[in-house]
């Protein structure tokens, strides 16, 4: 589909005309931009909002610019759509610090790879830099809020199956093995939120570490973008991660293997935000940084415990967006298969019990995630081997961990698997081979009602 940015003039002329005699310098417009693709605009005033192409109360776009094509379909579209709701909400409007321009450039940024042109994003900086800018502003802000968060007229607004927007959530259908979807998992088990890592380093000191990279644009963008997201996400606007993606597929692995660790931390960091792990998720084909990034770890005969460590809490992160879970669960996609070697490797590591931690917690991703899609769209995701491999490495670690959070992670994440699995599957053939149920009953520590709980699944 061809993508195309429509800009309009809020002032209809009024900007151009009187700009100088009120604040000093000359704009030619305050601008407001929308998303036109498949006949439908997408722009940002009271919340997301979406209407049929040039159907505003904004009238006729003053330009359109052709931003490019996306090949992307519509489903993940929308799904997308669906994250930048929760940052562009009705009350988060601000015509100086988050407005439309902010949403367009986000938006166009996941679908064409770049974001709008740059003299419509910095208009609010220019016109607050100059001393009337900043007197005038809360009169500019409440004079436009009519304007800018004006409703669409209901006869303009598409459809949600043309388009027009909300949510994309498969149905509830029966699962594989014959257990119905509506059955409740039982209680220790009933929360299947992923587990992500949020926590942000002291990024000066993180940044020193890069050595030659530490001037590097795009990292220097993707720091920029941590620190104002750490304060707002609303005020955070997206940094182009087109640049930032080819940065750590042609430069970081280059970096002194003691010293990758800082760049992927860097990556881990914004990946929290929906916004960049949905991006990377639709990165284009033979572009896919963040299974770049689990190769290497993979590979390395002898990986740093620092690099390893975060490239989990990385992959991790990935299950932030709904658009990076489904590309881990696709059957034709090799990430699954890259996350589990990256488990069961690390859940090996006897000197590092953070790596055992973080290592069982993107299990249970793996294991809550294909539950999920049991639940949801009735078929098991992940392949039966890959369930096999993940459960083989939690009862053996099980046997012999005394972390007790790595023992809950490993606990919740061995449930998921053999909760529901089929009886004649391979999975509790596994199970019952390594003599699961014992091992797991043995366990103590403060997390024996789960332990009953997941041996009562293996009998």
């Amino acid at each position: 589909m061809d993508v195309q940015l429509y800009v309009y003039d809020l002032t209809h002329g009024m900007a151009k005309n009187m700009s100088r005699q009120f604040l000093g310098i000359q704009i030619d417009a305050v601008y407001h931009t929308a998303l036109v693709f498949n006949g439908i605009e997408y722009f940002f005033g009271s919340g997301v909002q979406t209407c049929y192409a040039g159907r505003t109360h904004h009238g006729r776009p003053m330009e359109v610019i052709p931003m490019g094509t996306t090949h992307l379909p519509m489903e993940d579209i929308l799904e997308y759509l669906e994250s930048l709701k929760q940052i562009y909400t009705p009350e988060s409007y601000d015509l100086f610090a988050h407005n439309c321009n902010n949403f367009t450039n986000d938006f166009a940024m996941f679908l064409v790879g770049k974001g709008i042109p740059d003299h419509i994003t910095s208009l609010p900086k220019r016109v607050l830099d100059t001393p009337f800018g900043q007197m005038l502003k809360p009169q500019i802000d409440a004079g436009m809020r009519s304007v800018t968060q004006a409703s669409v007229p209901a006869r303009n607004v598409p459809s949600a199956a043309n388009g027009g927007g909300g949510s994309s959530i498969s149905q509830p259908k029966s699962v594989a093995n014959g257990k119905p979807a509506t059955q409740a998992a039982p209680i220790l088990l009933g929360n299947s939120k992923p587990v992500t890592y949020g926590k942000v380093p002291p990024l000066e000191k993180l940044v020193a570490k890069l050595g030659e990279m530490r001037d590097d644009a795009a990292l220097l963008s993707l720091k920029t973008f941590i620190q104002q997201r750490n304060v707002d996400p609303r005020e955070a606007p997206l940094p182009d991660l087109e640049a930032v993606g080819q940065a750590f597929q042609s430069k970081v692995l280059t970096l002194p293997v003691e010293v990758r660790f800082a760049a992927v931390d860097l990556l881990r960091c914004a990946m929290i935000d929906p916004r960049v792990s949905g991006f990377f998720a639709e990165e284009k084909a033979g572009s896919q940084t963040a299974d770049t990034l689990i190769d290497h770890v993979n590979e390395l005969a002898d990986c740093p415990h620092n690099l390893r460590l975060v490239t989990i809490h990385l992959a991790c992160n990935l299950f932030t967006s709904p658009l990076y879970t489904k590309q881990i669960l696709h059957p034709e996609k090799a990430i699954a298969t890259k996350l589990v070697q990256l488990v069961t490797s690390s859940l090996l590591d006897a000197s590092h019990p953070t790596t055992r931690v973080a290592a069982s917690w993107l299990a249970f991703n793996l294991a809550a995630a294909n539950h999920r899609s049991c639940r949801g769209e009735g078929r098991e995701a992940l392949a039966e081997g890959q369930q096999v491999e993940l459960a083989a490495s939690l009862i053996e670690v099980l046997g012999s961990e005394d972390n007790g959070e790595a023992v809950k992670a490993q606990l919740l994440g061995l449930g998921y698997l053999v909760y529901g699995a089929p009886r004649d599957g391979e999975v509790l053939d596994l199970a019952k081979a390594l003599d699961a149920k014992a091992t797991v009953s043995a366990i103590g520590k403060g997390n024996e009602a789960l332990a009953k709980e997941v041996a009562g699944f293996l009998s």
